[in-house]
């Protein structure tokens, strides 16, 4: 196995989601807890993925390695649409979040023809996210002005921790030069994140549901 460090804390985040959408999945439908649970579906593969990428297909000018890759970058990137959707459905009205979320899509279309066919660097993902978390953070400070619930909090959290952890990968930030690089501990730092994503789940609440 190569990268062990990473390919470890990938499977990690992978196995983390997972349990969240197997939690979700039992608690009564709505249009927000089904967005969360494809979220969390998406980072899951993407994760997966990039453990395989990481750790067993790690040879750059592979077809192997390019396809398994491509899976990590597109996965991630499609979780994005339902980021902008929960973010959306807590603040504005069932149309307004539609529209929203079609934007979205065809913002995602634009990314995923870029990876395929321009770059798939993890940049690329990188600055695809952004808004999207960024948007999600501003609609958790809404909720949280209005209803100071709890799941606001957590939300609040949960994204500030994830930009942040984007912000430590992006600078390199390591434990070990070999044992624990800048992506174990992105890896690290994001899962804490999510953990407080899901979390949110438990008390927030579409506008006007």
């Amino acid at each position: 196995m190569n990268e062990v460090d990473v390919t470890l804390t990938d499977y990690a985040l992978a196995l983390e989601c997972a349990i969240f959408v197997f939690v979700l999945l039992r608690r009564e439908a709505s249009r927000l807890r089904n967005r969360f649970i494809f979220f969390f579906t998406m980072v899951s593969i993407a994760s997966l993925a990039g453990g395989m990428a990481h750790g067993f297909f790690d040879a750059q000018d592979s077809l192997v390695h390019e396809v398994i890759w491509s899976i990590t970058m597109l996965a991630f990137g499609l979780a994005m649409p339902f980021v902008w959707g929960i973010g959306a459905a807590l603040i504005f009205s069932p149309q307004l979040a539609r529209w929203i979320s079609s934007l979205a899509w065809l913002e995602t279309i634009v990314y995923s023809v870029a990876v395929l066919f321009i770059s798939s660097k993890f940049e690329m993902a990188v600055v695809h996210q952004l808004p999207a978390l960024l948007f999600l953070l501003g609609s958790s400070l809404v909720v949280f002005r209005r209803q100071r619930s709890p799941g606001s909090i957590w939300l609040v959290m949960g994204l500030s921790i994830m930009l942040a952890g984007s912000a430590a990968q992006q600078m390199r930030v390591s434990l070990h030069p070999v044992l624990f690089t800048h992506n174990a501990v992105y890896h690290v730092i994001e899962m804490i994140g999510l953990f407080g994503v899901f979390r949110a789940t438990k008390d927030l609440k579409a506008r006007g549901s």
